[in-house]
């Protein structure tokens, strides 16, 4: 039983860490993983919906977010053209 919940307690744990850490929110554009977003849709208990510049639709467990980096775009101060 304990190795059957070892994944959801970890992807529950993860989304206290980006929630407590606050490294991004709904409607902020970040690149995670090679997944360069338009905008956060959504911050789930297991997952983060991302929508993609090409306009799909992408989710990524909450655990691997946690564990790689993330570039907020979003807060940026300035584009560089």
């Amino acid at each position: 039983m304990g190795l059957a919940a070892q994944g959801v307690l970890k992807n529950i744990l993860g989304t206290v860490m980006i929630l407590a850490d606050r490294h991004y929110w709904v409607r902020e554009s970040i690149v995670v993983n090679g997944y360069d977003g338009e905008q956060v849709e959504e911050i789930g208990l297991r997952s983060t919906a991302i929508r993609l510049l090409t306009g799909h639709l992408t989710t990524i467990l909450n655990d691997e977010i946690e564990k790689s980096a993330v570039e907020n775009t979003g807060r940026r101060p300035f584009i560089r053209r």
